[in-house]
């Protein structure tokens, strides 16, 4: 399913949303891969952004659970887009302080996770179980995780 908030089109549910795209996200903090088109996207879309987002996490979360390392990652990511949102509209520099010290806790939980192997490695050894290339550009997140657990077993 995809909606139309204002003028912005976003994947709104990991249904449609290709793996590869949730992937950047996670990479970059670059939530304008939540577009259905790339487009430049204003500050004043970010709060958009985040909202198509939050609803993303939270249905992956009820879908597939996470650990509380992930978590805690996820709700600091939170804490820097709402301070984010707080320099946007006040126009305040002094929020960039908050910014700098909620985006250095962020590096340090990074650091802490557990290391599950390279992407990469995990995707080619799930191809040749499967016995075709899984295209991430093309399949959406539920499909690539509901897949990835289902080998686990």
């Amino acid at each position: 399913m995809k909606s139309k908030a204002k003028s912005l089109q976003v994947y709104s549910s990991i249904e449609d949303l290709p793996t590869w795209n949730w992937l950047q996200i996670f990479k970059t903090d670059d939530l304008s891969h939540l577009l259905l088109k790339k487009i430049r996207v204003s500050k004043k879309s970010l709060p958009e952004l985040v909202k198509a987002w939050s609803i993303l996490w939270d249905e992956y979360i009820s879908h597939f659970g996470f650990g509380e390392e992930f978590i805690s990652i996820h709700e600091k990511r939170k804490e820097i887009a709402q301070l984010k949102l707080q320099r946007i509209i006040t126009g305040d520099r002094y929020w960039n302080t908050f910014i700098n010290v909620a985006e250095s806790e962020l590096q340090l939980l990074k650091k802490e996770m557990p290391k599950g192997g390279d992407f990469w490695q995990m995707k080619s050894a799930m191809d040749k179980k499967v016995g075709f290339r899984i295209d991430i550009k093309e399949m959406p997140v539920i499909e690539f995780y509901t897949l990835l657990n289902s080998l686990k077993k």
